[in-house]
């Protein structure tokens, strides 16, 4: 699916893609997580390598300056194992942004940490709500300045959440 984002991306800039969206199944990983070769490492590696060969594909191509790369999941792990060596729904989960207009990218999900204290039952508390993320996107790179109304909860107040596309 990333390959075919990148084909039209670069074949025909004048199609305005602002955005699209890539849906990866798999990580539903109650039982036997740590599996060699079917198992949450895997589905990893496998991430990592279409994210690099997106990001090398643009790279080339002269367009990655203008590509934002948000990866994020709509539910986190928990941190304790569960009978079937795997991990239960949780909350926290990381975010990923990357692109080569992304300065400063890197991982946003920071939590209190992982002390039983810190959690919530066996789930780590984020700290980052996505629309930050999303919106900072949507501010920097696509230059929506209204970004509070593209989510409709009047309780969102959108703060930046510290890089620049």
């Amino acid at each position: 699916d990333l390959r075919l984002i990148a084909q039209l991306i670069r074949q025909d800039p004048s199609l305005g893609i602002a955005c699209a969206t890539v849906d990866v199944g798999g990580w539903d990983t109650h039982n036997g997580q740590n599996v060699f070769g079917n198992g949450f490492g895997t589905r990893v590696e496998d991430l990592s390598e279409a994210l690099t060969a997106f990001y090398r594909d643009l790279e080339a191509a002269g367009c990655i300056d203008d590509v934002a790369v948000v990866v994020q999941s709509e539910f986190g792990r928990q941190v304790r194992e569960n009978a079937n060596f795997g991990t239960d729904h949780g909350l926290g989960n990381p975010i990923l942004v990357l692109g080569g207009g992304v300065v400063g990218g890197r991982v946003y999900g920071p939590t209190d940490g992982i002390s039983p204290a810190a959690r919530e039952g066996d789930s780590l508390v984020p700290k980052t709500d996505f629309r930050n993320v999303l919106g900072e996107v949507a501010s920097g790179l696509l230059g929506n300045n209204n970004v509070g109304l593209i989510f409709d909860d009047p309780g969102f107040f959108y703060q930046p959440v510290g890089f620049s596309v």
